[in-house]
C-alpha cells in the first residue's frame, strides 16, 4: 500500500509544461548567519559569498557549525510579464525557510517565528510554492528574494528545485501533491497505530495483563504521541507551538528508553548497565537540543548533541537487536518478531546518519525512521502475542495435571502419616491395650510403660507438627521467602542430618501467590536431594538477575537419571515444572547418576 501511494503521486506529480518560466536557478549571495535585516530590499550584500542555488551546505563547504543562513537573489523581471498569477517555486529546502520577495514576506515552512530558530518537524519532505502577491513583482526593474534557511541534523539548503516564477496554478498544484502523498503515508502510519491499539484492547479485554504489556502499552502511547505531535496533521492545523514540538521530543527519547525496556522485559535478559546509560541518554539528549535550539546557543553545542543523539541511539538499538538474535537462537521463541524489526530499524537510522545528505533521505529519511519505528511496534506486538499464546499454553497444560498433582501430593501425605505419626499412634494404642490388660489382671502398672506412651505421643505430635508446616501456604507468612527457606532447612537438616545452606543477596520481593509455588518448588528438590540423592550438603542460593528471581538448588548426592525420574512419581519433577510454569517462569534441571543435581529457577517479578 505504501509503495502504491508512492508510486501513483510520483505519476501524478509529473506536470504539463508552464505558460510562463523565470528560472532563478544559479549562483547567488548566501551568508551563514541570522538577522531580520537581510530580509530588506536595502540590504547590501555586494560583500557576501556565493553559493549554488539549488544545492546541499554539505556539498558547497558551508561549516556545520552554521545554523541559520541567508540567500539573497537578485534578478531583473522582464517588462512583457503575463497578465495572470505568478507563484515563487522553491522546490524542497532542509529544514525551514522563511521567504520574502522585495522584502515582504510571502510564505514559510518550519520556523516558528521569525525570531525563534526553532524548527517545527516535517518541514524538509514539504514541497515549496508560495503565490507572489499581485503587484509586488517590478516588471523590469530589480527585484530581491531574500530566504532564510534553518538546518536540522546534517543538511541543510536548497536541496531539490526547481527554483524559478512561473505560473501559480501547476505550482501549487506541485506542491499539493507532494502534501498529499506525505499525507498518504502518514495514513499508512496512522493505520499501523490504530491496529496496535486494536491489539491491545483484545488482549486487555482478553485478561493479558503483567509488566510485559504495560511496557508495549506505554511504548506504544509515547510512540503514538510523538508520531502525531510531530506529524504533517499537526503540522498543518498549525497546532506545532513550542511547547508541543518540545513534549513531542520529548516522547521520542521516552519513546527510545522504552523500547530498551520492552526488550530487556520480553527476552528476559538483565539490565546491562552501559546500555541503561545510553538508554537513557537517548532520552534526555532530544529535550536538551531543544533547549538549545530554542535559546540560541551556539549551533556548535546542538550539533554536537545531535550526534551524541545519534550515536547512543545506533548503539542501543544494535544492542537490543544483539539481545533479540542472541535469544531467538537460545530459543525464545517469541525473539524472533523483535530480532527482525529490529534489524529493519537498525538499517533505517544507519542510513539516515550515513546517507543524510543524499535526496532519497533528505525527502524520505524522515519517514524510513518513522516506518522502522511501526515495524518495531508491529514486532513488539507479534512478541507480546507469541508470549501469551505459549504461556496460555503452558497454563493450559498445568491446570490439567493440577488434578493428577493433588493426588500424588494427598499419596506422599498419606504415606507420611503412615510411615511416622501413624506408626507413633500405633504404639500408642498398643501400649494403651497393654496397660489396660494389665489393670484389668490387677497387675501393677509400671512408671515405664507410661513413659513409653508419652514418648510415642510426643514422636507424633512432633511428626505431625512437622507435617503441617510443611503444609502450610507459604504465601499465608509474612516472612520474605529467604526467612522462611532458613527455617524449613534448619528443621530438614536436625531430622535428616543434612547441612543445608541458604545464601541470599537481596532478592525481588515476591507476590503471595509466585511466592508459595518458589517456596514448594525448593522444598522438592530438598526432598529430592535427600530421599532420592542421599546428599549431606546442599546450597541454595537466592539472587536478583534480569528483573526477576533466580533461584538455584545445589547438592552432592549421588544424582539420579533425569529421564527415568520424569518416569517416576516419587521425584515430584513434574511437580517442579508445572508450578515454574504456573509463575511464567523457566527451569533447568541437571543430574547425573552419582554427580549430584542442579535445580535453576528464573521467576520474572513486576
Amino acid at each position: 500500500m505504501l509503495t502504491l501511494c508512492l508510486a501513483v503521486s510520483a505519476h501524478a506529480a509529473s506536470p504539463d509544461e508552464p505558460l510562463f518560466n523565470l528560472p532563478l536557478e544559479g549562483v547567488h549571495a548566501f551568508y551563514p548567519g541570522d538577522d531580520p535585516a537581510f530580509a530588506s530590499v536595502a540590504f547590501d550584500d555586494g560583500d557576501w559569498p556565493t553559493l549554488l542555488v539549488p544545492g546541499k551546505w554539505s556539498e558547497s563547504g558551508v561549516s556545520v557549525s552554521t545554523y541559520v543562513g541567508w540567500y539573497r537573489i537578485r534578478f531583473v523581471a522582464p517588462d512583457d510579464l503575463p497578465a495572470g498569477k505568478l507563484a515563487l517555486e522553491l522546490g524542497l529546502i532542509s529544514w525551514g525557510d522563511e521567504t520574502y520577495f522585495n522584502g515582504e514576506l510571502i510564505g514559510g515552512e518550519g520556523f516558528f517565528s521569525r525570531t525563534s530558530p526553532q524548527l517545527r518537524s516535517y518541514a524538509p519532505s514539504i514541497y515549496r510554492a508560495y503565490p507572489i502577491p499581485v503587484g509586488l513583482l517590478k516588471p523590469g526593474q530589480e527585484n530581491v528574494i531574500a530566504v532564510r534557511v534553518g538546518r536540522h541534523f546534517n543538511e541543510g539548503g536548497f536541496v531539490g528545485g526547481p527554483v524559478q516564477i512561473t505560473d501559480r496554478e501547476p505550482a501549487l498544484e506541485r506542491a499539493e501533491q507532494n502534501r498529499n502523498q506525505a499525507a498518504a503515508v502518514q495514513w499508512v502510519l496512522f493505520g499501523i497505530d490504530i491496529a496496535a491499539l486494536i491489539f491491545i484492547g483484545a488482549a486487555y479485554f482478553g485478561g493479558v495483563r503483567g509488566a510485559l504489556f504495560w511496557s508495549f502499552c506505554a511504548m506504544w502511547a509515547t510512540h503514538f504521541a510523538f508520531i502525531f505531535t510531530n506529524s504533517q496533521l499537526t503540522y498543518e492545523l498549525g497546532l506545532q507551538s513550542l511547547m508541543v514540538s518540545w513534549v513531542g521530543i520529548l516522547l521520542l527519547g521516552v519513546s527510545l528508553y522504552l523500547f530498551y525496556d520492552f526488550y530487556t522485559r520480553a527476552l528476559g535478559w538483565g539490565r546491562f548497565f552501559p546500555m541503561t546509560v545510553l538508554a537513557t541518554l537517548c532520552a534526555l539528549i532530544p529535550p536538551i537540543v531543544f533547549v538549545v535550539r530554542w535559546a540560541d546557543w551556539p549551533h556548535s553545542l546542538s550539533f554536537a548533541l545531535d550526534l551524541a543523539f545519534q550515536a547512543t541511539t545506533t548503539s542501543t538499538m544494535l544492542w537490543s537487536f544483539f539481545c533479540a538474535v542472541v535469544a531467538w537462537r537460545g530459543g525464545v521463541r517469541h525473539a524472533w518478531p523483535l530480532a527482525m524489526s529490529g534489524l529493519v530499524l537498525v538499517v533505517a537510522w544507519m542510513a539516515v546518519a550515513l546517507f543524510a545528505s543524499t535526496d532519497a533521505v533528505l525527502q524520505w529519511g524522515g519517514i524510513g525512521v518513522e516506518v522502522g519505528a511501526k515495524l518495531i511496534l508491529l514486532g513488539a506486538g507479534v512478541s507480546l502475542g507469541i508470549h501469551f499464546l505459549d504461556q496460555s499454553k503452558r497454563l493450559a497444560r498445568a491446570r490439567e495435571s493440577v488434578l493428577s498433582a493433588q493426588t500424588e501430593e494427598r499419596g506422599r501425605i498419606a504415606r507420611d502419616i503412615h510411615d511416622n505419626a501413624g506408626q507413633s499412634l500405633a504404639a500408642i494404642n498398643l501400649k494403651l491395650q497393654s496397660l489396660q490388660a494389665k489393670q484389668a489382671r490387677g497387675d501393677t502398672v509400671d512408671a515405664g510403660d507410661l513413659e513409653d506412651a508419652l514418648s510415642f505421643a510426643s514422636v507424633a505430635s512432633r511428626d505431625l507438627r512437622d507435617m503441617s508446616h510443611d503444609l502450610a501456604p507459604a504465601m499465608t507468612a509474612d516472612e520474605p521467602l529467604e526467612v522462611l527457606l532458613r527455617d524449613h532447612a534448619q528443621r530438614l537438616g536436625e531430622i535428616t542430618g543434612t547441612q543445608i545452606d541458604v545464601v541470599s543477596d537481596g532478592p525481588p520481593e515476591l507476590g503471595p501467590q509466585a511466592k508459595d509455588h518458589v517456596y514448594r518448588i525448593i522444598q522438592e528438590a530438598l526432598r529430592n536431594a535427600v530421599s532420592h540423592g542421599n546428599a549431606d550438603r546442599i546450597e541454595i542460593v537466592l539472587s536478583r538477575q534480569g528483573g526477576g528471581l533466580k533461584v538455584s538448588i545445589q547438592d552432592n548426592g549421588s544424582g539420579f537419571d533425569e529421564d527415568a525420574a520424569m518416569q517416576s512419581d516419587g521425584f515430584g519433577l513434574t511437580s517442579i515444572r508445572e508450578r515454574t510454569d504456573l509463575v511464567s517462569g523457566r527451569v533447568t534441571i541437571e543430574a547425573k547418576s552419582g554427580e549430584g543435581s542442579v535445580v535453576e529457577v528464573f521467576v520474572p517479578v513486576g
